[in-house]
């Protein structure tokens, strides 16, 4: 049987390793051997093969856009620039901030330190008497980076496309799917639910209702909400 190629919509299982192309760094990875290997796994990390949605940007647009084309199976191996990865370092982003900023907090500024100022991360570039140079950018913003990537399959079931989806942004879930229904149950904020449920059937046309229960319902099929068609 011959593999078609990988193209949008499609939802396939990989696995892959980043690092900066200057440093071989790695910064992110689905491997937990891998990680130990190079000294910085994580206990409280989660590795393993992840399932994506080829073109809807559930990784760095020059990851996505370079599994389409190639088979499942394949080891590819890819470059990705600063536009498609993190993008490019702004200037306007390294600030000036007075060292009582940091004192407020308790923060000591050392260079290559991160803080976390009004909820963006910044990293300490310089310290000169009072005066902190902070750089606001992503921290791999300007950074060419490389993927080595092992496409390991290609996801066919509804239910196992909704909970790759999903594996990303709730915790605690479970899918059971008929006829096209899709019924989830989770613990989920108001109104968050509506959105999830039309990225759902965005990316799994074959889903006609997607519907979010309570897990405190069990198997009830009274719903919290339900998401149509002509609600989109």
């Amino acid at each position: 049987m011959v593999q078609e190629e990988i193209k949008k919509g499609d939802f396939v299982e990989i696995e892959y390793v980043g690092r900066i192309r200057d440093t071989e760094k790695v910064f992110d990875l689905t491997d937990a051997e891998v990680a130990k290997k190079e000294g910085i796994y994580r206990p409280d990390s989660k590795y393993g093969p992840v399932i994506i949605c080829v073109g809807y940007r559930d990784v760095v647009s020059g990851l996505d856009d370079g599994l389409v084309g190639n088979k499942i199976g394949s080891e590819i191996e890819l470059e990705v620039v600063p536009e498609k990865g993190f993008g490019k370092k702004k200037t306007e982003l390294i600030r000036l901030v007075p060292l009582n900023i940091f004192t407020e907090r308790g923060v000591r500024p050392v260079p290559g330190v991160q803080f976390s100022f009004d909820g963006v991360v910044g990293t300490v570039r310089s310290v000169s008497g009072g005066r902190i140079l902070v750089d606001f950018n992503h921290p791999l913003s300007g950074k060419v980076l490389k993927y080595y990537v092992k496409i390991i399959r290609s996801i066919e079931s509804d239910k196992e496309k909704v909970e790759g989806f999903l594996r990303n942004i709730l915790k605690d879930f479970s899918v059971e799917i008929r006829d096209g229904h899709a019924i989830i149950f989770a613990e989920i904020k108001e109104g968050f639910d509506k959105k999830l449920s039309e990225e759902i059937k965005k990316r799994i046309p074959t889903l006609k209702l997607v519907e979010f229960k309570k897990k405190s319902d069990g198997g009830e099929k009274k719903p919290i909400k339900k998401v149509t068609a002509s609600q989109k």
